[in-house]
């Protein structure tokens, strides 16, 4: 318990001396990491050796946060060391631990636990502690997902993994060839995804005639990323007439799922009176449903009165208590 005072202040005091709103290009390289558990929810505090990057996430599943500590964390190095954790600066004591991680994953693994066996999966893909070998390491993962394979929910899965895991450079050739399998057979989350990789340009030549194909077949099957995307392509005339009226209609429908930024897009319509009437009311009822989600939007609420916002706050809350929160990743 005393340590872990020592480390929540140490960390505290790098916060505060820290920045916000950065994002480094360290691709964070060996981490600390804090684990707290509240509210029925575990959350892990990761920090990068080399730019002092800080990551958080909830439940496994990452949080949209940007900052770093100020300068290294001496006093959780010295913590890490006390108690034998091997650190960065001993590279032959770090790759010891990472084959002693292997060998326990793998031994738990092939007795049945479905969380050694994922470790095992992600450790065989980068060839951290044990000899690379992607394939089995994917049919790994495949088992602890308890799927098959070749099932289209665990090659999207799989896909969106080798498309932005930290333990090895992305691969966007092989996630395009999985999402596309996916998406020929009918999953909409992999159709989501064929069409977001023609939108970026990763992995296949950018072309957003052919991202709009992909997200109207996802769109038409309920796919809330894909319903936003629609009503972006329709708000901003890419490749389709400029229509907001049926950008409404496709942000709305995302917006119903708790699509946060679909939500602040339905706030700008109204703000600035496109293809709807202006309507303070309405703008500030979906400019503060949009927060709730945690958009990443800065835009400025127009002005109201304490009851318009208060009438807002009251919608909010309404609106909340009668749909189910939107998934960590529903805007990816």
């Amino acid at each position: 318990m005393t340590q872990a005072k020592q480390a929540v202040a140490a960390l505290k005091d790098a916060v505060s001396r820290g920045t916000s709103g950065v994002v480094s290009m360290c691709l964070n390289n060996p981490r600390h990491a804090l684990r707290v558990a509240s509210g029925g929810n575990t959350y892990d505090i990761l920090i990068c050796y080399e730019c002092g990057q800080l990551e958080l996430y909830r439940n496994d599943q990452p949080l949209l946060f940007a900052g770093s500590i100020a300068g290294n964390a001496d006093a959780l190095n010295r913590l890490l060391k006390k108690v034998g954790i091997p650190l960065a600066d001993d590279a032959n004591a770090l790759q010891a631990s990472y084959r002693e991680e292997a060998r326990l994953a793998l031994h738990r693994a092939e007795a049945g636990d479905a969380r050694a066996q994922e470790l095992i999966g992600h450790y065989l893909i980068s060839g951290r502690g044990i000899t690379q070998d992607k394939e089995q390491g994917i049919r790994w993962l495949a088992k602890s997902s308890r799927m098959a394979v070749d099932d289209p929910v665990f090659e999207v899965k799989l896909g969106q993994l080798l498309e932005h895991s930290r333990e090895w450079p992305p691969d966007y050739q092989r996630s395009l060839q999985l999402f596309r399998v996916a998406a020929d057979a009918g999953n909409a989350e992999g159709q989501y995804q064929v069409g977001y990789l023609y939108e970026v340009g990763d992995g296949v030549s950018a072309d957003r005639a052919e991202a709009l194909r992909w997200f109207r077949k996802a769109a038409d099957q309920g796919n809330p990323k894909a319903q936003y995307q629609l009503g972006v392509y329709f708000a901003k005339g890419w490749v389709v007439q400029q229509d907001y009226p049926e950008a409404m209609t496709w942000f709305s429908k995302a917006a119903e799922q708790g699509h946060p930024e679909a939500q602040r897009w339905i706030a700008a319509l109204f703000k600035d009176g496109l293809g709807v009437k202006k309507d303070p009311g309405e703008t500030t009822f979906w400019f503060q449903l949009a927060r709730h989600y945690h958009t990443m939007s800065g835009e400025q609420m127009p002005a109201v009165t304490p009851e318009q916002l208060a009438s807002a706050n009251q919608r909010v809350a309404v609106w909340t208590a009668g749909h189910v929160a939107c998934p960590d990743d529903c805007r990816f």
